[in-house]
């Protein structure tokens, strides 16, 4: 894979800039006429600024729709609860956020229903893969990247994983990642339980257990400990399971038909 750059600098017209950088990189080429393209892209959450900026976007959508494409936004819905958690309140947010200049499609539906079970390798033999991704004949990923609290650092590898599977798919590669709770520190306070956006901590004579087969292995507990009881192990298998993940959802697609663009 070749991989092309140009400086991001603000004194320039970077719209210029980035129309040079897709030519170089020939990156709209995986665009057949009447082909339906999937934009996988991170809207943003309500209120927070980090994301893509909006006018990047439409540029992309204008020389998809040149090559001869039909694009639609979208991403899959979160696991965790947030304003992008089903699919009305992420179309929502996406509008809120400017992203307005094509159809925008929540990969798995409505409430994470829509998905596809994908064969991979590595640690994952299988992952979920969001509908809409998997039916996609092209896709074009737009990445903001960034550090990410449990991966280290989150660019179109984990665009792919994360945003491209189901709920399913998202528990399945948190969830190579052990939670472990010192009995010997903890003093059973509910701090965990209670900053827990599932409430799933139990408190059973003053100590806590994390047994829930829901726990994403977020890491609010872990931080939010006043006494420092809790602990990840085996950190480095989500970096893994995000490369099985990723696999699973390049190889829904033909060869050649998806084109990469990080910000």
């Amino acid at each position: 894979m070749s991989v092309y750059f140009i400086p991001w600098d603000v004194n320039q017209n970077l719209l210029l800039e980035s129309e040079r950088l897709y030519e170089k990189a020939e990156t709209f080429s995986c665009i057949e006429k009447g082909d339906l393209v999937a934009v996988k892209l991170h809207v943003g959450e309500l209120g927070n600024p980090s994301y893509v900026q909006p006018f990047f976007v439409h540029h992309i959508i204008q020389k998809i729709r040149a090559a001869g494409g039909k694009p639609f936004l979208t991403d899959s819905n979160t696991y965790y609860l947030a304003q992008r958690h089903n699919a009305y309140d992420h179309i929502q947010t996406a509008l809120m956020n400017g992203f307005n200049m094509a159809p925008f499609i929540a990969a798995d539906g409505l409430r994470s229903e829509n998905s596809r079970i994908v064969k991979t390798r590595g640690i994952l033999p299988e992952i979920s893969v969001s509908g809409a991704i998997a039916e996609a004949d092209a896709m074009i990923v737009i990445s903001h990247c960034k550090g990410h609290d449990l991966s280290g650092f989150g660019g179109a590898i984990k665009n792919l994983a994360m945003g491209c599977t189901s709920r399913a798919g998202k528990l399945q590669q948190h969830r190579v990642v052990n939670l472990e709770i010192d009995q010997t520190k903890c003093t059973g306070c509910a701090t965990c339980k209670s900053v827990c956006p599932n409430n799933l901590p139990e408190i059973v004579n003053k100590k806590a257990y994390i047994t829930s087969p829901i726990c994403m292995r977020c890491p609010i507990c872990q931080s939010e400990c006043p006494t420092k009881a809790i602990n990840f192990l085996n950190k480095e298998n989500i970096c893994k399971a995000l490369a099985s993940a990723a696999l699973g959802v390049i190889e829904t697609f033909q060869k050649n038909k998806i084109s990469y663009v990080n910000f």
